[in-house]
């Protein structure tokens, strides 16, 4: 399984604030809020996987959880229709957790699954998250 290419900097510069780092940096967990979402966003660099779950603050009820194995990149963009900054996490195969590659077949397979969609997330006023391919 490939390490996940990004850079620990782009993520505390973008989302400012200072990650959980779990032992030996096997995970790095991100908590933010904006106008009335809050966000989790763990990323598990070694197995080049990540976890997004947005809820509402108050009630810390989940909106979406998505899970995503990052094939590309992981890093700060500026395009996509706007000159706004946001997280890109390129060539991305969604799944349910991060083990669900022992379940089912690889998911950096790229000759069965080519390519993946990118996943971008905008946090400034708001929190935002779209998948594109």
């Amino acid at each position: 399984m490939p390490q996940l290419e990004w850079d620990e900097l782009e993520f505390l510069e973008y989302l400012s604030v200072v990650p959980s780092v779990e032992e030996d940096a096997v995970s790095h967990a991100y908590q933010f809020s904006r106008d009335g979402l809050e966000a989790f966003l763990t990323i598990w660099q070694y197995e080049s996987f990540a976890m997004l779950t947005i809820g509402y603050a108050d009630t810390h009820q989940p909106l979406i959880e998505l899970g995503f194995f990052i094939r590309g990149r992981a890093g700060i963009e500026r395009h996509f229709g706007t000159d706004k900054p946001h997280l890109c996490f390129s060539n991305c195969i969604v799944a349910d957790s991060r083990f669900a590659y022992r379940d089912r077949q690889d998911p950096f397979d790229t000759k069965r699954c080519p390519i993946g969609p990118d996943i971008r997330l905008f946090v400034e006023e708001r929190i935002t998250c779209t998948l594109t391919s």
